[in-house]
């Protein structure tokens, strides 16, 4: 199924649910979809993603090909820090436990660099309780997505993210 189906499917199940913040969401990323501007943003647009099991980097990098995203994907939190401190990214992924540096850790170091300080750093993760929300937002991370996560939910956060980002000020986004 399209992104753009998968949209339509959500718009009618907000509609439907007379969620209003729900639709108002599904329908500025309809309205991205038809911008050619924005779609041309995205496809210039930088990700990085770090996981270390395999099947989770496929399934995040396939959500984000559905949005047009290209990632650099990493295994190991030390290269994820490393590229972090040497390239701008328009969107950061991470998961929590990660062999070495976990989750948390890297996305502090990573804001304390001034390259990618505001950047939004979302984790994908099957740590979902409230501590580890909590210590989520307490290292800099934007956004929390909980593991198994829907394509649709992942790549509708990652076209927001990006959006945001590319439409902050420059001074906000250095």
């Amino acid at each position: 199924m399209s992104l753009r189906a998968q949209l339509n499917d959500a718009m009618k199940e907000a509609m439907k649910a007379k969620d209003a913040k729900r639709l108002a969401t599904v329908r500025l990323m309809l309205a991205a979809l038809k911008d050619k501007d924005i779609a041309a943003r995205s496809e210039t647009s930088r990700e990085l993603l770090g996981d270390d099991e395999i099947l989770s980097r496929r399934a995040i990098a396939y959500a984000l090909e559905k949005a047009n995203l290209r990632s650099t994907n990493v295994e190991e939190s030390s290269v994820a820090l490393q590229l972090a401190s040497e390239q701008v990214f328009d969107l950061i992924f991470l998961d929590v436990q990660m062999p070495g540096m976990d989750g948390f850790e890297l996305c502090s170091r990573i804001r304390a660099q001034p390259i990618n300080k505001n950047t939004p750093i979302i984790f994908v993760t099957s740590l979902t309780d409230f501590k580890s929300r909590a210590k989520s937002s307490l290292s800099g991370g934007t956004d929390l997505i909980a593991k198994p996560f829907m394509f649709i939910e992942l790549t509708v956060k990652a076209i927001t993210q990006v959006l945001r980002y590319r439409l902050m000020p420059k001074k906000q986004a250095a």
